[in-house]
């Protein structure tokens, strides 16, 4: 049966695992909305401090077409199988974008005849959406000089994250550098970063910053007083300097997000 609406969960389909599945549509609920407030001093009402999109479902409505009950519970153990680890979920009229979700509910399951219809439910705790691939550009950098390069993401989201890598092609180990934007800084000390070794700084599925160098931390690097994460604007022009005490070749990058 032909998928009306083409659900992957990392790169895999139900239809792909059964023919005897069909989604019969995909329920994407907006963000949860979050306001912190404040009470006002003497008088009626509260004060708004903070306004914050926290999670969002998604919930894929299954038929599994099967008379034979026990061959329908066979199909029923695939379907948690797929499910049940969550991943990287793709759908087919949101061409471009992928999601991190959690499958948070799994189906119940009746004795009723011929078929039965089902809910996977996934949670994502990041809310938005992003591209399959990042925003990138590079720059070359010389020995305690700045250089700067721009980056414009076009997605709908307010803001993104800016990761980097960068190679020392210097004559020497590197032993500091400092990335900044939009008024935050990554400054590290104390590295000991060898012709051709590369720093990278991303983050994980779950969204905690990594900064690495042959799969090591060098997170202790950090300066107390670097940004907790370096802010992109999205649908803006962001200028990235970069300063580093050898040569080096810097790669820029940022993932779209989208609502």
């Amino acid at each position: 049966m032909k998928e009306l609406y083409p659900v992957r969960l990392n790169g895999v389909s139900l239809n792909a695992i059964d023919t005897r599945f069909h989604v019969a549509d995909v329920e994407e609920e907006g963000p949860k909305i979050k306001v912190t407030t404040q009470s006002r001093a003497k008088y009626d009402g509260l004060r708004m401090i903070r306004r914050e999109r926290e999670t969002r479902r998604i919930i894929v409505h299954v038929v599994l077409w099967e008379r034979d009950k026990m061959k329908r519970l066979a199909l029923y153990d695939k379907l948690v199988e797929w499910a049940e680890n969550g991943g990287m979920l793709t759908l087919g009229y949101r061409n471009g974008q992928k999601i991190r979700v959690e499958c948070t509910e799994l189906p119940d399951i009746s004795g009723r005849d011929w078929k039965e219809e089902v809910d996977v439910v996934f949670t994502a705790y990041d809310p938005y959406w992003r591209g399959l691939d990042p925003v990138a550009t590079s720059v070359s950098t010389a020995a305690g000089q700045t250089a700067a390069a721009n980056l414009r993401p076009r997605g709908t989201a307010r803001h993104t994250f800016l990761e980097f890598e960068i190679t020392n092609t210097g004559t020497a180990a590197m032993s500091s550098l400092s990335v900044s934007v939009n008024g935050g800084s990554f400054i590290l000390r104390g590295l000991t970063l060898a012709y051709g070794k590369t720093l990278t700084a991303s983050y994980d599925n779950h969204g905690f910053l990594a900064l690495k160098v042959d799969g090591t931390s060098v997170m202790d690097k950090r300066t107390a007083d670097s940004a907790d994460d370096l802010v992109i604007r999205q649908r803006e022009n962001n200028e990235i300097t970069i300063v580093t005490d050898q040569a080096a070749r810097a790669r820029l990058l940022a993932w779209e997000q989208w609502l």
